[in-house]
């Protein structure tokens, strides 16, 4: 038998699934303009740890990654208008979008709060003032992270999201695991994230008569896990190609160029960039190319974009 379906149902679907697709192309718009901030952070602390401690970055990231510039961190400072974004729908959001918002707004939190509160404890005083630099950036990352949040979530259906995305994580760890000794540590943090779950299940079912079916139409299957595995150099190369010239103008992101000359960011950067000299994140790179006649990277090839691929000198006008 033929199923019919009205003009009416399909604009409603139609539309759901348009929804759908602008909260999830926001959320991955957000994720691509900070991943060029972040990737420019590792370059300048690899720089750091090399000058100072000898240490290659290189062996660190297990070559998954590239370190070399990315929107570099001078042009990141933005006023806090330009860090705010649209909220998100969890009604329409698909649930990986979720789980990426809950998962980098912990990361994000937990990386400003190690620099703001721990890192003045760093031996030099070039590397206290480049852990306070980044530190301020990291601020304005977690206010645009946390603003792609639905505000309309009760207290107790955060909670279960909360605990669901504590069971994604520690799930995708075990099924990546290759050390059998630290697979049997995830696997205890994923039962007891199990039972609190549960336990918030219990208590959006006894205070606001609903369970997690009501909060994920899918049943609460994950969807595709986290595999920390696999390169991104190929793709961090095509958004550094294609957005390094963006900054934020307002909820959204334009190409610095066409910012009118008194708008807010030109201000900020004015103020907090006025002496290049004393940048820490320009100073550090400064301070080894001099030692070591160029800066240190590590790159498959050169770098994708033209105005970032002079090792002998920092780039402060990409972004700004």
């Amino acid at each position: 038998m033929e199923t019919t379906i009205s003009y009416e149902q399909l604009a409603i679907e139609l539309t759901a699934n348009l929804a759908q697709r602008e909260s999830d192309m926001s959320v991955k718009k957000a994720l691509d303009f900070a991943l060029l901030e972040d990737f420019d952070h590792l370059y300048r602390f690899s720089n750091l740890l090399m000058m100072e401690q000898g240490i290659d970055a290189k062996n660190l990231v297990g070559g998954f990654t590239e370190i070399t510039p990315g929107r570099p961190t001078i042009s990141e400072h933005r006023h806090p208008y330009d860090d705010v974004r649209y909220a998100g729908d969890n009604k329409v959001a698909d649930s990986i979008t979720r789980l990426n918002v809950a998962i980098i707004t912990a990361a994000e939190q937990q990386t400003m709060n190690f620099y703001m509160n721990v890192a003045n404890l760093y031996k030099s005083e070039i590397g206290r003032k480049l852990f306070a630099e980044i530190g301020m950036i990291e601020e304005q990352h977690v206010s645009q992270y946390e603003s792609l949040m639905d505000p309309t979530c009760t207290w107790l259906v955060s909670l279960l999201e909360h605990e669901y995305t504590e069971c994604y994580l520690y799930y995708s760890m075990i099924n990546d695991e290759t050390d059998e000794q630290i697979k049997r540590i995830w696997e205890v943090c994923l039962e007891q994230e199990i039972a609190h779950l549960h336990k918030a299940n219990e208590l959006l079912t006894k205070y606001e008569n609903r369970d997690y079916t009501t909060v994920y139409k899918n049943g609460g299957k994950f969807p595709e896990l986290l595999s920390f595995g696999k390169s991104n150099i190929e793709y961090i190369r095509k958004v550094l190609k294609n957005t390094v010239y963006n900054t934020a103008k307002k909820e959204d992101y334009v190409k610095v160029s066409s910012l009118p000359q008194d708008y807010e960011f030109f201000k900020i950067q004015n103020i907090i960039n006025k002496n290049l000299a004393q940048v820490p994140s320009h100073k550090v790179i400064e301070m080894y190319i001099k030692n070591n006649k160029q800066d240190y990277r590590f790159e498959t090839s050169l770098n994708p974009v033209k105005d970032l691929q002079n090792r002998k000198e920092d780039n402060t006008t990409v972004g700004r």
